[in-house]
């Protein structure tokens, strides 16, 4: 027995009946605000600490990658 390379009716008509089961965007509720990040302030300071301290790390393990090679 071989599988049909085009779905089912079944297939389609159960997709279209899951579609119309989902919920609208509309409905949903926004998501809260998480405010300020406990360190630095400001979340805009937080990703600037994070991108310096993993260009610090990276020169550090090339430093050593350097020097016991």
């Amino acid at each position: 027995m071989s599988i049909p390379a085009y779905p089912s009716i079944l297939a389609v008509q159960n997709l279209k009946i899951n579609r119309m089961a989902m919920p609208d965007q509309q409905e949903q509720q926004p998501l809260p605000d998480d405010g300020p990040p406990p360190i630095l302030k400001t979340w805009n300071r937080m990703y600037l600490f994070v991108l310096i301290l993993h260009a610090i790390i990276i020169t550090l393990f090339y430093w050593f990658t350097q020097a016991y090679s």
